[in-house]
């Protein structure tokens, strides 16, 4: 259990938690997943909304049954864009990492980091802009 910070040139670009390392960086960060950060990625490289769209619908991950549902020209797109991503995350990124002892250290750290390092993969992390409370004298 802890959380982790993906950096990319020296900036924070993602802060994420999981209860499990080794799937989170042997497995989600470097296969086609429902990792958040992957998919962002994933879509910035291939560049084309129609078939991320088409890629989405399909539901499975496997690049067999993937292959199975686009044409030739959409799959050589699909396998350029997930090489590029691969890539970007064994190559170009570093990571640190945090154990913590439970949830809710992990989470209160995930959030504190999101807030301090305002990373550009965690926009719309938070939805409604936090609104202070006005007490009012009820005399």
């Amino acid at each position: 259990m802890g959380v982790y910070l993906v950096y990319f040139e020296e900036r924070v670009i993602y802060v994420g938690s999981t209860n499990n390392f080794n799937v989170r960086f042997g497995i989600d960060l470097r296969h086609i997943s429902t990792h958040t950060l992957y998919k962002k990625r994933f879509r910035e490289y291939l560049k084309n909304e129609e078939l991320f769209g088409k890629i989405r619908k399909i539901k499975k991950t496997k690049t067999e049954i993937i292959k199975e549902n686009l044409t030739e020209k959409e799959f050589q797109q699909f396998n350029e864009a997930k090489e590029k991503t691969k890539s970007f995350f064994e190559n170009k990124c570093q990571y640190k990492i945090k154990e913590c002892k439970g949830i809710i250290e992990a989470e209160c750290l995930e959030h504190f980091a999101i807030w301090h390092f305002e990373p550009e993969y965690n926009k719309g992390f938070y939805k409604k802009p936090v609104q202070k409370l006005s007490v009012e004298n009820s005399s």
